[in-house]
């Protein structure tokens, strides 16, 4: 875990050499190695434990936050990475705390490229509301995101007057 928080690429390849190390290890209250290589922009780790066959690249954290979401949050480019796995979800909330998406926090805080990568996803919805019925579009207009809101409203089916609830 360590290792991955700081981005220690040879250390963490020395550690995945080991039988008794669990690159992957289930914890209801702690993120994965995954999740904070991810969280800190450790492009080089993500793909390490990602070339390991019992990895989840999808696995929720206790708030329901994912390596996606983390990516999206902070704006690493390495979103892109993420979206080849199979089974990673561009739609998964962090239904334990907003019900948020990784656009919804990529849209919030503004990342371009983010929102561009996660938009360049066919099934990436652009409409799912968090749990107070804001949409991305919404945030990034509030907040004063303006090329984020320019990539949003290129998007074919996206709702520019959804209501606020």
């Amino acid at each position: 875990m360590r290792a991955s928080e700081d981005g220690d690429e040879v250390a963490v390849q020395l550690l995945l050499t080991r039988d008794d190390i669990e690159p992957d290890p289930e914890s209801l209250y702690s993120p994965t190695p995954l999740t904070v290589a991810a969280e800190n922009g450790h492009e080089a780790v993500v793909r390490l434990l990602l070339d390991q066959h019992d990895v989840n690249p999808d696995a929720k954290d206790d708030r329901g936050q994912t390596p996606l979401w983390y990516v999206a949050r902070k704006g690493h480019e390495s979103v892109r990475f993420l979206l080849e796995q199979n089974g990673v979800d561009p739609n998964g909330t962090d239904d334990q705390v907003n019900g948020r998406t990784p656009l919804m926090v990529a849209s919030w805080n503004g990342h371009e490229k983010v929102v561009q990568v996660l938009l360049g996803k066919n099934n990436a919805n652009p409409n799912i509301p968090d749990k107070r019925g804001e949409a991305p579009l919404w945030c990034a207009a509030w907040l004063g995101h303006a090329a984020v809101v320019k990539l949003l409203l290129k998007r074919d089916g996206i709702n520019a007057d959804p209501k606020n609830e």
